[in-house]
């Protein structure tokens, strides 16, 4: 495993990836269901799968994470419907954004995977082999905060503002068809479950993978989301994950290790305290 510690190089792969996920895996729109024979979904890294199709009604996002909340945890699960989604969503990002900085030394960081050659549109991904990723190893504020300053439109020399996240929040709240990765990534934080994004093809590997703490046990199965770019406004579906594996005590660790076999990784990691979009 290769490692880069240059921040220009983080910057601008991150700033290129991260440009072209906003581009492409954006909005909580209608749509429909991303059609594929559910006897077609093989298991992955320990995971059966079955396809969830969400309503298209502008919620379709927050619709797919809450659906696998209640199956996960219909007993002590808080978030249980799509507006309680938004509403965590939004004190999350009310609470940890903009950042002061502390959590850089004091946070463990998150695990986001990317395709080594990223397709120049989702509906590309499923032609994709998507045998080799980057990692991108950043705490994970600080890659929400990068995700939101491209989001919000801001500068990258320029610091997030207490206002320009209130409006956003607001925007979330009281607007449909909001609603992306960066929200599923967010979601993925407070909810301490590994992300799965599929678009295109749910025969190949995840387009994008994400880990919040590789230090936490897996007592609910990781986030699948599938994103269907063919639709108005993009579209998501749930695609439910349970595992094979009957234990109880398997780690975010131990599912990395399942789902990247035979699988090259190059990972991008970073000291600086600033980052920029260039």
């Amino acid at each position: 495993m290769k490692k880069a510690l240059s921040s220009d190089l983080f910057v601008r792969c991150l700033s290129a990836i991260l440009l072209l996920l906003l581009w492409e895996i954006t909005g909580g729109g209608h749509g429909n269901a991303v059609p594929v024979g559910r006897s077609a979904l093989k298991p992955f890294g320990g995971f059966r799968r079955r396809l969830i199709p969400i309503k298209g009604d502008g919620y379709c996002l927050f619709r797919a994470i809450a659906s696998q909340e209640r199956r996960a945890r219909p007993v002590r699960s808080n978030i249980a419907t799509f507006t309680q989604v938004i509403e965590e969503v939004v004190r999350w990002l009310l609470e940890n954004l903009p950042s002061n900085g502390s959590e850089k030394t004091f946070s463990p960081p998150c695990q986001f995977f990317v395709p080594n050659d990223s397709p120049t549109s989702t509906a590309m991904a499923a032609d994709m082999r998507l045998s080799s990723y980057n990692c991108i190893r950043v705490p994970a504020k600080t890659l929400i905060a990068l995700m939101l300053k491209g989001v919000i439109g801001v500068n990258g020399d320029q610091e997030l503002q207490k206002s320009q996240v209130k409006k956003y929040a607001k925007k979330l709240r009281t607007k449909k068809d909001q609603g992306g990765l960066l929200e599923a990534i967010i979601a993925s934080c407070f909810l301490k479950r590994p992300l799965f994004v599929w678009a295109g093809s749910l025969s190949s590997r995840p387009l994008y993978m994400f880990f919040p703490d590789m230090r936490c046990t897996a007592p609910a199965p990781p986030i699948g989301l599938v994103h269907n770019c063919e639709a108005p406004v993009g579209h998501w579906d749930a695609l439910w994950m349970t595992n094979e594996i009957n234990s109880s005590k398997r780690t975010h660790e131990d599912i990395l290790r399942d789902v990247m076999s035979g699988i090259s990784i190059k990972t991008i990691s970073t000291n600086v305290t600033k980052i920029a979009m260039v």
